[in-house]
């Protein structure tokens, strides 16, 4: 009798150590290997050290961002909400205006990703997920307000416009080249330089 009774006890310790392993287990906090590099990203990183220089030079800020710090946080108010994302229990979440400044940053300048991720101090697959969130996130956000589709009313009155400057009637829009200086009504985004005028204007959504 004595013996099963030892037994019994030893049974119910190992699974109290048991229990106790796996609550440490599940309470000990997960460490994930991140580059001593970017580590230090908001010690040395261009968005936590030279970006909050610029802030102070409204030239400069402007050739940094090609906008001013008015026109950035006025976007940033804009896009915030949609690329803001929560935090973890392993890692806090990068910043609304970090994201934007990367993003943002790569379209002033196109310098590849890698380039983008060795300033910033973070990660190349960082950026590549942040740019093309970002972008479509401006588009979304601001095509009403600064490229809706034109209406029947605002075509009409760019078809007088070209007949009243150029004698041209019934004309919409002209297209001449890959750089057209001028003003934009409406756009369709993908066509490749190699492709000719025609070919573009015949695969787009205009047709």
């Amino acid at each position: 009798m004595a013996t099963v009774e030892l037994e019994l006890e030893e049974r119910v310790s190992l699974l109290y150590l048991l229990w106790r392993a796996e609550q440490r287990r599940k309470t000990r906090p997960r460490h994930t290997w991140v580059h001593q590099l970017l580590q230090r990203r908001e010690q040395f990183g261009e968005f936590h050290h030279l970006l909050q220089e610029l802030r102070l030079d409204d030239v400069r800020f402007q050739r940094y961002h090609r906008m001013t710090p008015g026109q950035f946080e006025d976007l940033l108010s804009r896009v915030g909400p949609r690329i803001a994302r929560r935090d973890t229990n392993y890692r806090r979440s990068m910043p609304p205006a970090e994201r934007l400044s990367i993003c943002l940053r790569f379209l002033a300048t196109g310098d590849s990703f890698r380039t983008i991720a060795y300033s910033f101090r973070v990660g190349v697959s960082t950026v590549s997920q942040i740019i093309p969130q970002v972008a479509t996130a401006i588009w979304d956000c601001l095509v009403d307000d600064f490229m809706a589709v034109p209406s029947t009313a605002d075509w009409r009155s760019i078809a007088e416009g070209f007949q009243e400057r150029w004698h041209f009637p019934l004309c919409c829009g002209a297209l001449d080249g890959k750089h057209v200086q001028y003003r934009f009504r409406i756009i369709d985004v993908g066509g490749y330089r190699r492709t000719s005028d025609g070919g573009i204007l015949a695969n787009s959504t205009f047709e």
